[in-house]
């Protein structure tokens, strides 16, 4: 921080200038800005909610098995050894 009396240097803990012995200004610390509440929150339930759309519609729609048609082969049969 500089001094407004002499213009020196003076470290930010210091109180008084030490070319002048001038008083420094009380510098006022800027409250620190908090994130804004709402928006990661926000953000959060709009991807839940999309995900949880997206499982529903499966879940409801599901992938069923093709129906058999008559151009498919049968399926084949299961053959065992015999011991």
């Amino acid at each position: 921080m500089e001094c407004p009396n002499c213009g020196a240097y003076n470290p930010e803990d210091r109180t008084q200038c030490w070319k002048c012995d001038d008083l420094l200004p009380i510098k006022k610390e800027e409250p620190k800005k908090a994130n804004e509440p709402g928006r990661m929150g926000m953000l959060t339930w709009v991807v839940l909610i999309v995900l949880g759309a997206i499982y529903l519609f499966n879940q409801c729609a599901g992938q069923t098995l093709p129906q058999p048609t008559s151009m498919q082969a049968p399926p084949a049969p299961v053959v065992r050894p015999l011991i």
